[in-house]
């Protein structure tokens, strides 16, 4: 998880993809193939909160503790992450997807909101898990997942262990891994990926917090459901403001 969100398994052939959604590329392997979905929900979506509740100043822990001030759930807030101008590619598409809060009340809590986006992200990749029937440990990377938040809601709401490695940069080590057999350093994939290993933490579910992410990833899926078909009107609005020359 970056600037925006990728999710992907290999398969043994294009005859075994999951999801009519989803994205293929060929690995060169023989017919094995790399099924995806790229979201585009992701540290935008922190990068605009922390700004828009005053904490641009605040470091990424102390923002996190912040978050950990709500419970899991947010107190009843779920946020449908979908804020960027080009709407949203997966595991849909419409160009037309807005970011929006529901279950708001008056004990709503600046924490809750800004628990609510963690959440919001981490329902949004889940919810692309369970579009490509993933099973097993989820293996994170990038710049979004250095929040242990974001790895726990992740490993509670799919139930399945997140492992997050240590190397900062997952893609520029797996280039340097095909390098290094290009280069004749090494005589196969698995030699030069043992070669540039890294450690990893994992985060295990958690039963009853786990019970409480089901319960808000079906209130996500059904408020995604409600809200979508107005869409359209709001993007709608948006420009109409964009456009109007109006002084009040």
């Amino acid at each position: 998880m970056g600037t925006t969100g990728f999710v992907g398994t290999l398969l043994p052939s294009i005859h075994d993809r999951r999801s009519e959604e989803s994205m293929l590329v060929a690995t060169g392997r023989g017919t094995q193939v790399l099924e995806f979905m790229a979201p585009m929900t992701g540290t935008p979506n922190l990068d605009w909160i922390r700004h828009t509740l005053g904490l641009a100043d605040e470091s990424w822990e102390t923002i996190e503790a912040r978050a950990r001030l709500s419970r899991p759930g947010a107190n009843g807030v779920v946020y449908l992450p979908y804020a960027s101008p080009g709407g949203e590619r997966a595991p849909f598409v419409d160009t037309n997807a807005s970011a929006s809060w529901m279950g708001m009340s008056l004990t709503t809590t600046p924490e809750d909101v800004l628990r609510s986006v963690y959440e919001g992200v981490a329902l949004s990749l889940a919810d692309c898990v369970a579009h490509l029937a993933m099973t097993g440990d989820l293996v994170v990377s990038g710049g979004g997942f250095r929040s242990d938040l974001v790895c726990e809601i992740l490993a509670d709401v799919t139930g399945q262990c997140v492992a997050r490695q240590s190397a900062p940069e997952a893609g520029a080590c797996g280039a340097a891994v095909l390098a290094l057999v290009s280069g004749g350093r090494y005589d196969t994939v698995e030699d030069a990926s043992t070669a540039m290993t890294c450690s990893f933490e994992c985060f295990d579910p958690h039963p009853v917090r786990g019970e409480i992410y089901r319960a808000v990833a079906n209130v996500y899926s059904d408020s995604r459901s409600a809200v979508c078909p107005v869409w359209p009107q709001m993007r709608a609005l948006r420009q109409m403001e964009e456009t109007a020359n109006v002084s009040v």
